[in-house]
């Protein structure tokens, strides 16, 4: 749907409904849909009890922080597993030779 003409309609997809600044997401898990959420797009602003807020400088800073440590705490993750799905093939491999 385009939505070049009518901004009161929303651009819609299978999950996710755009409202302006914010947008309606159908949160999916095992081909059920949970929760329909509230998502923010704009930046430096956050949902407090269905209303847009503007984020103080403090939180937009700790924000950025704490994404940065996530960052580096997945790709942590990724390897370790990768590791270890690469040795229990050698294991298995192994085993049957």
């Amino acid at each position: 749907m385009d939505n070049d003409k009518d901004t009161d309609t929303p651009v819609k997809s299978v999950h996710r409904w755009d409202y302006g600044k914010v947008a309606v997401v159908d949160r999916v898990r095992g081909g059920l849909i949970q929760i329909k959420k509230l998502v923010n797009e704009t930046k430096g602003f956050k949902i407090v009890k269905g209303q847009l807020v503007k984020m103080t400088p403090d939180e937009m800073r700790a924000r950025k922080r704490g994404a940065r440590m996530a960052v580096r705490k997945r790709k942590a993750e990724k390897s370790q597993i990768h590791r270890n799905y690469e040795k229990s093939l050698r294991i298995r491999g192994a085993r049957l030779s």
